[in-house]
């Protein structure tokens, strides 16, 4: 009888060779095949966000307002996010917030609520948010040495505050702020939606005010609480970013992502690759290059600029 000869030692170093050639040909399309998966359910978190700000409008004759007043996490003012859980079927955990006070002690009250992550505020393909919870939050409370080791419920979606700005290199007061404050302060007196807002003048958005129209208009952006703490989804003044610092500039630079850093980091930002998802106020969604011309950010970021823009088709 023959015997069947076996594999010699060459020939199966050959093979394995072989399968490690293909499976390092096949993990970059398997891992960009997920990469698309992840963004388009971030596409899709993000539309939802920009519809339940339209149907929100639709009940109350304007877009949720973001108010921050004095007192930090202590103040009961809400923000825009917390406005719009009833229209992201949330209804149950809205109607757990006391509307009559603030975060005044981690683990009771409404910090359980500003504790809890949100899925759909949640970017998928960011590796980095913890599953939804982060602490040493912006204007937390402090336990006499630094901010509270609290876990507090994050967002990768912020509203746009303009383009307007202030500060650091990225000063900008074209066109000015709303309401004829000082013209670059895109804290308080942002030229886009909504903003920090703190202060005696209550900014209301409504369709009339966004003259440049509502399919040319940022509405929400992609943000990464990792790199700036002013990202959580409860308290007001950590619900949005502006376009006058450029797009993903905390992902290729280096930035202080800290408290202090707000001047550079409170900008739009994702882990996708070459730029990040934008909702309009029509309920549109653009990925947006980080390569866009800096003329036509910033006026897609404003209500009633008057700028010309034309967004880039996806």
């Amino acid at each position: 009888m023959k015997t069947r000869g076996g594999f010699t030692l060459i020939e199966l170093l050959v093979v394995i060779a072989i399968i490690g050639v293909l499976i390092g040909l096949l993990l970059p399309a398997v891992n960009g095949a997920r990469e698309e998966a992840r963004k388009t359910q971030c596409k899709n978190n993000i539309k939802q966000l920009a519809l339940a700000i339209t149907t929100y409008q639709t009940a109350h004759g304007a877009f949720p307002t973001n108010k921050t007043s004095g007192g930090a996490y202590a103040s009961p003012t809400p923000s825009w996010m917390q406005l719009i859980l009833p229209f992201i079927e949330l209804q149950h955990l809205y109607d757990q917030i006391d509307q009559t006070t603030g975060i005044l002690y981690p683990g009771k009250g409404n910090s359980i609520i500003a504790e809890t992550a949100i899925p759909t505020y949640l970017c998928p393909s960011d590796s980095e948010n913890n599953g939804g919870k982060l602490d040493e939050r912006a204007d937390a409370q402090w336990n006499g040495s630094g901010l509270m080791q609290v876990f507090y419920g994050v967002t990768n979606y912020q509203g746009v505050a303009g383009s307007n700005w202030c500060w650091s290199s990225w000063m900008n007061s074209t066109p000015p702020a709303r309401g004829g404050q000082t013209a670059c302060d895109g804290h308080d007196h942002g030229n886009g939606w909504v903003c920090r807002n703190l202060g005696g003048q209550h900014i209301v958005t409504a369709p009339a005010n966004i003259q440049d129209g509502m399919s040319n208009t940022f509405a929400i952006g992609e943000a990464l609480p990792s790199k700036a703490v002013h990202t959580s989804w409860y308290y007001p003044n950590n619900t949005w970013s502006t376009c006058a610092i450029p797009l993903n500039h905390v992902v290729y630079n280096r930035v202080d992502h800290g408290l202090w850093g707000w001047v550079d980091n409170q900008c739009f930002a994702s882990f996708h690759d070459g730029g990040a998802h934008f909702a309009l106020f029509d309920g549109s969604v653009r990925f947006v290059s980080d390569t866009i011309d800096v003329g036509i950010y910033h006026a897609s970021a404003t209500v009633d600029g008057g700028e010309i823009r034309r967004l880039p088709a996806n």
